[in-house]
């Protein structure tokens, strides 16, 4: 568990990495709702949408362990990469979340069981891949928060890949 766990920061290291002042592009985009799937901790339904240069991202875990529902406002800190078939934008949000657990979590993080309901707060950071002939959009995310509820309180660490198709 702890060789995935540092597998996932090292993976989403350079979303997290702070670029050199004036290193990325300004972006803006059309406004536009995304629709898809994220793998990971929770898997899911993602639902976005674009507001030019920021977004609103809600999302529905099956599996958080357990059911989570939450929502995000991410601002875009920039293009990293621009070419004729892609972009790599690169964001950071902040958002709420609740739910309810069901089983054992993973160690070191929130203590669980089943029946559990909490409530909490996240910080994501990722990188965001658009296809620019197609309609699709791939990401990385990392998103460490906290969370209580009737178990105490404790720290999460959420790791996502996700897949959108704009609509």
């Amino acid at each position: 568990m702890r060789a995935l766990l540092l597998t996932a920061l090292l993976v989403a290291a350079p979303a997290m990495a702070a670029p050199p002042r004036g290193a990325l592009d300004t972006v803006s985009r059309p406004d536009r709702w995304a629709v898809g799937v994220m793998l990971g901790d929770p898997t899911g339904l993602t639902l976005k949408r674009y507001l030019g240069r920021n977004a609103f991202d809600a999302y529905l875990g099956f599996w958080a362990p357990g059911l989570r529902f939450g929502a995000d406002y991410l601002w875009n800190l920039g293009r990293l990469a621009h070419s004729p078939k892609v972009d790599l934008d690169l964001y950071v949000g902040g958002g709420a979340f609740a739910g309810a657990l069901s089983g054992p979590c993973g160690p070191g993080f929130i203590s669980c069981g089943g029946g559990a309901a909490y409530v909490g707060g996240r910080m994501p950071f990722g990188a965001e891949l658009l296809l620019r002939e197609a309609p699709v959009t791939f990401g990385a995310e990392i998103a460490p928060g906290l969370a209580a509820g009737n178990f105490g309180a404790g720290f999460l660490l959420d790791f996502l890949l996700i897949a959108r198709v704009l609509l």
